[in-house]
């Protein structure tokens, strides 16, 4: 029997951003906090010790003990710890779209109070230093300890997943999986968006400090069995993928609404990783990429193969056991793409490389004549493909952008996100409109846009009716 016997939030960190509702005194007093902290921070580096953990100096900071380091965390000033997080600052003149605070609740904080009340408290005791701030999300871990399977070898062949990077997770001795030592589980995915699945009792008695888990959460559990072995199902996902997923109150990254989602996030990763209920013998078969034939010689497995074993098979019922995350099923997540704006930098870099790349097709030699019968040669390619010239191809792939970045503000719109046209979009749009126009006014007769082009143009901006009269086809 499969027994859930915790689930958490195991690791959070958040980014702190200034807002433009500060007040310049506001400014001064935090820049002037930090200050004082990083003098105290030079005292420390004097301190002489091989363990740079233990290079610190204990101060009381807004009736709270912290620890103000010798190092920091990169692009900060100061750091300051304690056992309950570790909360870094740096200075700003003004309000722009860099944080000013990062800070990482530690596992043992979260796993004794829960991530609301770790939260809520820290939150509160910033506020003492800066008053108002935007709080992001940049990386959160949930995890489901279980007991009644134990997962071996076998049970990495048997995930099914959309993310091309899996790897064995093992002890930092063991130089081949394979040699008979403890199995300890493996990871799916990569740091932005990564699943992993390992034994946490072997852990903990490997890290002896890691065992507060025991007394915080394992037993309390009424389905605990401390002879048997927990493993535990880690997921962990970043600010690089958070900001794209939304529900239907905001974008994930909001720290807010992070917290408010945490059963949706685990939804998702269930939704991404499926572990699927194949047999022994067809798991090995999908290890070993080969089949035994009756006749003992063997078929190699092709890739449809393996995809319609996992497409027939069922997930197993640990699966369906761990849907739920505090009892909650999670809904569904939306992924929306960033808006990339266009860039002169882009140009440089794309014409560096096309000077490049023609110098190496020559030998060492750049010649503009030759660059010409190549332009030349890719335009006929092009009509001979499409009907279309490279450069109305180009403007035919530049409304495709504006319509796309368009879909995405409306989005944004529509779920009450608060996220408005930008200025330069406006003027993006009106530019664009502009020059598709004036493309269809001003022609000469030998440079008339074909009847491919008119009709490509018309079904992805709408306006041939509009310069319709003007156009002699």
């Amino acid at each position: 029997m499969i027994n859930i016997i915790n689930q958490a939030v195991d690791t959070y960190k958040e980014h702190l951003y200034p807002t433009v509702e500060l007040t310049e005194g506001e400014i001064i007093d935090y820049n002037d906090f930090v200050l004082d902290l990083i003098e105290l921070k030079k005292e420390v580096q004097k301190l002489v010790s091989k363990n740079g953990d233990e290079r610190y100096i204990t101060e009381i900071i807004h009736n709270q003990k912290f620890h103000i380091m010798a190092t920091t965390q990169k692009g900060f000033a100061v750091t300051i710890k304690n056992g309950d997080v570790s909360i870094s600052f740096k200075r700003f003149k003004k309000v722009s779209k860099q944080p000013c605070i990062k800070i990482e609740y530690r596992a043992e904080y979260l796993a004794r109070y829960g991530y609301v009340k770790c939260v809520t408290q820290t939150t509160s005791f910033l506020k003492n230093i800066l008053s108002k701030f935007k709080q992001i999300a940049s990386e959160i871990h949930l995890c489901t300890d279980i007991q009644g399977y134990d997962f071996d070898v076998l049970d990495f062949f048997r995930m099914k997943s959309t993310t091309r990077k899996n790897e064995f997770h093992h002890d930092d001795d063991s130089t081949n999986f394979f040699e008979g030592k403890k199995y300890t589980g493996f990871t799916l995915g990569k740091g932005d968006f990564m699943m992993r699945i390992y034994n946490k009792t072997h852990e903990i008695n490997k890290f002896p400090e890691k065992s507060f888990v025991k007394p915080c959460r394992w037993f309390v559990s009424p389905n605990y069995d401390e002879n048997k072995e927990v493993w535990r199902i880690e997921v962990q996902i970043r600010r690089e993928k958070l900001k794209h997923y939304f529900n239907d109150k905001k974008f994930l990254d909001d720290s807010i609404n992070c917290l408010n989602s945490v059963p949706d996030i685990w939804s998702l990763f269930m939704k991404k990783f499926h572990h699927i209920d194949l047999n022994e013998d067809s798991t090995i078969e999908v290890m070993r990429g080969k089949k035994k034939l009756k006749n003992g010689s063997y078929k190699l497995l092709s890739k449809y193969a393996i995809r319609k074993r996992f497409q027939r098979g069922e997930i197993t019922p640990l699966w369906k056991e761990i849907q739920t995350f505090f009892h909650t099923k999670g809904r569904s997540l939306t992924y929306l793409e960033e808006v990339s704006k266009p860039s002169a930098l882009y140009v440089k870099n794309s014409f560096k490389s096309l000077v490049s790349t023609l110098t190496k097709h020559l030998r060492g030699r750049f010649d503009k004549y030759a660059l010409a019968d190549i332009i030349l040669e890719a335009n006929n390619e092009e009509k001979e493909k499409t009907g279309l010239t490279i450069f109305d191809t180009a403007k035919i792939k530049t409304i495709d952008y504006f319509n796309q970045v368009n879909h995405i503000y409306q989005i944004q719109d529509k779920n009450g996100f608060g996220v408005q046209y930008e200025d330069d979009f406006k003027q993006y749009e009106n530019d664009l409109e502009n020059n598709i126009l004036a493309l269809f006014s001003v022609v000469v007769p030998e440079e008339k846009p074909t009847i491919e082009t008119l009709k490509a143009f018309y079904e992805k901006f709408g306006c041939l009716e509009k310069r319709k009269e003007l156009l002699c086809v």
